[in-house]
């Protein structure tokens, strides 16, 4: 009887996302890897696909950001600073910087168009340093991806001045400030300044129109890891917000993250909605991907998302280029942006192929570069650096 009843009670046990660190942590670089998947898989354009993962994609991102959150920043708000910056405004502007000095050079392979673009000259350089000085993304529209590593930037700032405030006014009700604070930004930047403030500064725009709106995602992030434990991991539930999902895109619903300054407030509630299930079915995804493998090529691609996120437009003119070849499309069509929409059902898992393979294989070289240096790099004066790093 005693072995029936711990049977059954096995039985009962819910698999949850209460997992050891290390499992926790393959879940969420696989989810980095399917959302990485979904961007690159959007651009290509085809509308059912487009229409579908832009119903969550880029809430997997901030929706992480808010799971890795921790309290104890508040208290660390100048490492958290530093850490952010290193992360993410310093592969930003480094990207952006190449990107600038290549941009004549990518005019005159016709990547960029007459119709919409020019060669630089010197102001025109200036003024692209400038932007990317102020944490604006270059113009280029090769790096218009990269929009979303600005945003979650300020989005993170916010959302750690937001935690910091509530424990100001409250450290016993903290947690009702915070969910008020983060309410009230939301209703503010789309009731209030809606619009207003873009007339004053576009970077100052981005951030009170967009990104106070987002902070509801950080915080659906930083509830899910606290109440993880009643997180059910089940594939019946992938089937669930998979459908959800499904329903949400036939019934014509196309709200998603990177539009959120123009959705109306009313509307918001369901953009979350819909955000949030995405996010969940990602998890869900995730975790059912760790059980059938757990060390495959996902986890490479999870691990460098930036990357992919910053090169898979510029990847792409490579398969655009074979059709080119193939078809005797003039070379100008090279510039069709982001990818040269005829027969693109029959190019589409070319240019995903290309868009995440060709910058791993980026990342290859550089490593393999980095790796070398540190073998034979000179020693300072005939000193070997190693002699000091106890020092």
């Amino acid at each position: 009887m005693g072995e029936a009843a711990e049977m059954a009670e096995n039985r009962s046990k819910r698999v949850t996302l209460a997992l050891d660190k290390e499992t926790e942590s393959d879940v969420f670089t696989l989810m980095k890897a399917w959302g990485i998947l979904f961007v690159v898989a959007g651009h290509t354009m085809i509308p059912s696909i487009h229409d579908f993962v832009y119903l969550f994609h880029l809430a997997v991102f901030y929706f992480i950001a808010g799971y890795f959150f921790k309290d104890k920043y508040t208290g660390e708000k100048w490492n958290y600073f530093l850490k952010r910056v290193k992360r993410l405004w310093l592969p930003l502007a480094g990207y952006g910087v190449v990107f600038l000095l290549l941009h004549n050079l990518f005019f005159r392979l016709h990547i960029y168009s007459p119709e919409y673009d020019h060669l630089y000259t010197a102001p025109d350089y200036l003024l692209g340093i400038r932007s990317l000085l102020t944490l604006n993304t270059y113009a280029g529209n090769l790096l218009g991806a990269l929009w979303f590593i600005q945003s979650l930037f300020f989005v993170s700032l916010l959302f750690l001045g937001c935690l910091w405030l509530a424990q100001k006014i409250s450290t016993k009700h903290s947690e009702i400030v915070f969910a008020s604070l983060i309410v009230l930004l939301t209703i503010l930047s789309h009731s209030v300044l809606y619009g207003r403030i873009t007339a004053v500064s576009n970077l100052l725009g981005n951030i009170v129109e967009r990104d106070f709106a987002i902070l509801p995602i950080l915080y659906a992030g930083r509830l899910c890891r606290r109440w993880r434990e009643h997180i059910p991991l089940h594939w019946a539930w992938l089937l669930v917000t998979f459908g959800v999902l499904v329903f949400a895109q036939l019934a014509g619903i196309k709200l998603f993250i990177g539009g959120i300054r123009h959705t109306p407030l009313a509307q918001l509630p369901l953009l979350y909605l819909v955000s949030l299930t995405g996010c969940y079915c990602t998890l869900l995804l995730s975790f059912l991907s760790l059980r059938i493998g757990k060390r495959n090529f996902l986890f490479t691609i999870g691990k460098y998302t930036l990357e992919i996120m910053a090169l898979h437009f510029l990847a792409f003119k490579i398969v655009s280029l074979i059709q080119i070849g193939v078809y005797g499309y003039d070379i100008e069509r090279l510039a069709d942006f982001p990818v040269i929409s005829e027969r693109i059902a029959l190019w589409a898992i070319p240019y995903v192929l290309a868009g995440v393979l060709l910058p791993l294989g980026w990342v290859w070289l550089r490593e393999q570069g980095l790796r070398i240096w540190r073998t034979h790099r000179p020693s300072f004066a005939g000193i070997d650096d190693r002699d000091h790093r106890t020092q």
